[in-house]
């Protein structure tokens, strides 16, 4: 299901993306991020 929903463009518990490398300004790497499955606001 996992696999699915990333294929989907939906990150449900981590995304991963490409950014600059923060020591090698010409290198683009990999970033783990993490993602939720919460809510958009506290009200809800």
């Amino acid at each position: 299901m996992l696999g699915l929903l990333h294929g989907e463009g939906v990150f449900p518990f981590f995304s991963l993306s490409p950014t600059q490398d923060f020591v090698d300004a010409t290198q683009v790497i990999a970033s783990l991020d993490q993602a939720g499955l919460g809510l958009p606001d506290r009200d809800y």
